[in-house]
């Protein structure tokens, strides 16, 4: 997730290279020579790579930036060749039928576009290794899951049909003809039968117990009320689908953070929840 906890300020906050730097496993070949080529990777910090190129949040779930590539030029040019990816930024509101449309038909249109960049680039910078990420995959999953079981319903279906017509573009491609091809996913999408909604009354026990209010059964005191989280269950969700897409990022982490740690007070309860060993966890 792109926010973490960090434990010396005491505060969820989001990722950066001057926090929590790491090297992603196509440096080390870049370094050493290989000609590199990469395409949205989810959870990729700005670009330090020193060659070959590297092109970051175009049509990315997760970012830890804004879109951006170590060649200044290239990012440019694909801007004007391909302009911006359709999908856009997740909002995690209810969304009514209408919006849910928009968001197939985006993302549809976005794995085309994905196609077309991906392809355009496997041609124009003759990489020794080619990595690209569809996102469009990860948010269809996200939004556009309403069945249960095996039965996702025709929206998400859609875009699996649009990323499958998107590989065959690519893979077409004169570039691709003597290439090794792996295809993977890291994990699926189904239905939440985490019961994470018994977390917190958990934690609140636990935290009265360590506070000396009692035994872990007896009923811990009210949380301190949160006006963020009033905010959220107050404004329509269309309100705050239009916020959410106005404002920076800076803004949104504020909101989330409010909203999931307002009413917790984090030197006197959390400290025995979360022990930490250095800078982070």
């Amino acid at each position: 997730y792109p926010l973490q906890w960090d434990h010396g300020g005491k505060r969820l906050r989001r990722v950066d290279a001057d926090w929590l730097a790491f090297e992603p496993f196509w440096y080390p070949l870049a370094r050493d020579g290989v000609r590199v080529t990469t395409l949205d990777v989810p959870f990729s910090l700005p670009s330090r790579m020193p060659s070959g190129a590297e092109v970051v949040n175009w049509g990315s779930q997760e970012c830890l930036g804004p879109f951006a590539s170590n060649r200044p030029e290239l990012a440019r040019e694909i801007l004007r060749r391909f302009g911006k990816h359709p999908m856009g930024q997740d909002v995690p509101v209810e969304s009514p039928p209408a919006r849910l449309d928009a968001i197939r038909r985006r993302l549809v249109a976005g794995a085309g576009q994905k196609a077309e960049l991906a392809r355009w680039l496997l041609e124009s910078t003759d990489p020794e290794l080619f990595v690209v990420v569809f996102a469009e995959l990860h948010r269809g999953g996200h939004v556009l899951w309403r069945g249960s079981g095996d039965d996702p319903g025709s929206a998400l279906l859609d875009v699996y049909a649009a990323i499958d017509a998107a590989l065959g573009r690519l893979l077409d491609s004169p570039a691709a003809k003597d290439a090794a091809v792996v295809l993977f996913s890291t994990h699926g999408t189904g239905p939440n039968l985490t019961q994470e909604h018994f977390v917190l009354p958990v934690l609140e026990r636990f935290h009265a117990t360590r506070r000396g209010e009692g035994p872990a059964s007896s009923e811990p005191r009210p949380s301190k009320a949160s006006p963020m989280r009033w905010l959220r269950a107050a404004i329509p969700g269309q309100v705050q689908y239009l916020l959410a897409k106005a404002l920076p990022a800076g803004v949104r982490d504020f909101v989330v953070q409010r909203a999931l740690l307002g009413g917790v007070d984090w030197e006197k309860d959390v400290a025995f929840a979360l022990p930490m060993s250095g800078e982070g966890y």
